[in-house]
């Protein structure tokens, strides 16, 4: 388990899946808000001692004494988001998903919810909400819903949009 805890953290980091995190991917994560101040320059000293502005894979797991051959079992697993109820047609469906994949981060996944729902707001139109659910067999959304999971459903979440209402021509303004 504290293998595939520090594998995830590697591949969060290592965005283009290249195997080397850079001083500037490492920089990059760290703006994401979820680590101490000190990451970069305590990652720095434990997987780069001699200062080449690299971490490759290999380096970090013998540092850290875990296997090098769980790297792509966690890569599929990360990957891989689980969508349980929708009512969207596939090709929204789709977007959603690829938006969703593209804004979630792991190390705090309730903090991925507002630029989740500011993307969508920007790809799909306005009016997009989304939540914290515990079952995922819940229907009850307002408008065109999805219901998804990016870990194995520890935490669900629904994302829905409203459909706006078009305002009715007025003969007079009591009406």
């Amino acid at each position: 388990m504290a293998e595939e805890t520090f594998l995830n953290a590697f591949i969060q980091i290592d965005t283009n899946n290249d195997g080397i995190i850079t001083l500037a991917d490492l920089e990059e994560y760290a703006k994401c808000g979820t680590v101490s101040a000190d990451f970069v320059p305590r990652w720095k000293k434990l997987f780069d001692p001699n200062n080449t502005g690299q971490i490759t894979y290999e380096h970090f797991c013998a540092t850290l004494g875990i296997s090098k051959k769980k790297r792509m079992e966690v890569a599929v697993k990360k990957s891989q988001i689980v969508f349980y109820q929708t009512n969207m047609p596939d090709a929204m469906k789709n977007d959603v998903l690829l938006i969703i994949k593209q804004q979630y981060c792991a190390q705090n996944p309730d903090s991925s919810m507002p630029a989740t729902l500011g993307q969508l707001d920007e790809t799909l139109g306005p009016r997009w909400y989304g939540r914290v659910i515990l079952d995922s067999s819940d229907e009850h959304f307002p408008g065109s819903y999805l219901s998804y999971s990016c870990d194995g459903g520890a935490n669900k979440y629904v994302v829905y949009k409203i459909v706006e209402e078009k305002k009715k021509k007025r003969c007079c303004p009591c009406c």
